[in-house]
C-alpha cells in the first residue's frame, strides 16, 4: 500500500489545500442518496482540475477526444501508466464515468474518498467470484448508459522502459453483454508528474491518444483473449507512433 507520508510528499506545498477537500467530499459520502450522480461527479472534476492544472502544473495534451459521441455507450480501455490516470480521464470527460480500480485504491488518502463518491468499482484482482461481481456492476452501469472506464493491464507500468502489458481478456466481458463501443485510450508520459521531485516547478506534459472506437459488429467477430490482443495490438501502436515524434 501507498504510504501515507510518501503519498503527500508527491505533492508537497498543494498537500494541505488537498486535505481541505475532505470536508466536503465526507459530506457527499454521508448524504449520498440525497444527491445526484452528477452533482457529486462535476464537484470530483472540479478538485481534480485544481490538483491536475493548479497543484501539479499538468498539462494535457490531448487528441482524438472528438471520436467520443454523446448519444453512444463506451467502455474505455487505457493503458495505465500511472495513478493520475483515472484523474485525468474524468478531467476530460463530462459525463459522469464509473471507475474500475483495485481495492487497494481505497485506502488512499483523498483518492479513495473520490472513487467513491462516483460510484466507482472495486475490484480484488485475487478473487474470481470478485470479478464476477465487477463484471455484473459493469453491466449495469452500461445497460444505464454511463461509460465505464477499465484498465485491462489490471497494473500500472510505472516508467517508460516498460512496454505496454498484456491485456486480460476478463477486461471486455461487459462490452459483449451490453453491445457498448470499445474505445482504447494510450497514455505516455503520466507517471512522470508523480515522479518528479516537488522542487521541480516546471509545467509537466501528460500525452493522451483516444483511438477509434470498436463497435459490436466488429468485436463480435473475436473471442475475448483475440479481442484483448487486437485492442493490445492497437495501444502499442499508438504508443510507439506517439513516442516517435
Amino acid at each position: 500500500m501507498l504510504h501515507i507520508g510518501k503519498y503527500f510528499g508527491y505533492i508537497g506545498h498543494g498537500a494541505i489545500r488537498i486535505l481541505g477537500y475532505l470536508p466536503k467530499i465526507n459530506e457527499y459520502l454521508k448524504n449520498k442518496e440525497e444527491t445526484t450522480l452528477e452533482e457529486r461527479y462535476n464537484h470530483a472534476r472540479l478538485r481534480i482540475d485544481d490538483v491536475l492544472h493548479n497543484i501539479l502544473r499538468v498539462k494535457l495534451q490531448v487528441t482524438g477526444l472528438e471520436k467520443l459521441d454523446d448519444k453512444e455507450t463506451y467502455l474505455i480501455t487505457p493503458n495505465h501508466q500511472g495513478m493520475l490516470d483515472p484523474l485525468c480521464l474524468i478531467n476530460l470527460l463530462k459525463d459522469p464515468v464509473i471507475i474500475v480500480s483495485k481495492k487497494e485504491s481505497k485506502k488512499y488518502p483523498v483518492v479513495g474518498k473520490v472513487i467513491d463518491i462516483i460510484d466507482g468499482i472495486y475490484l480484488d484482482r485475487e478473487s474470481p467470484r470478485d470479478a464476477l461481481k465487477m463484471v455484473k456492476a459493469c453491466n449495469a452501469h452500461l445497460k444505464e448508459k454511463r461509460n465505464v472506464i477499465i484498465f485491462p493491464e489490471g497494473t500500472r507500468s510505472k516508467n517508460e522502459t516498460v512496454d505496454i502489458q498484456e491485456y486480460k481478456p476478463g477486461a471486455f466481458k461487459c462490452a459483449y453483454s451490453t453491445g457498448a463501443k470499445i474505445l482504447p485510450v494510450v497514455f505516455d508520459e503520466s507517471y512522470l508528474p508523480l515522479s518528479i521531485t516537488k522542487k521541480n516547478n516546471k509545467e509537466k506534459v501528460i500525452k493522451i491518444s483516444f483511438l477509434d472506437p470498436i463497435s459490436s459488429e466488429e468485436y463480435e467477430t473475436y473471442n475475448t483473449n483475440d479481442l484483448a490482443k487486437l485492442v493490445e495490438t492497437r495501444a502499442k501502436e499508438e504508443l510507439a507512433r506517439m513516442r516517435s515524434k
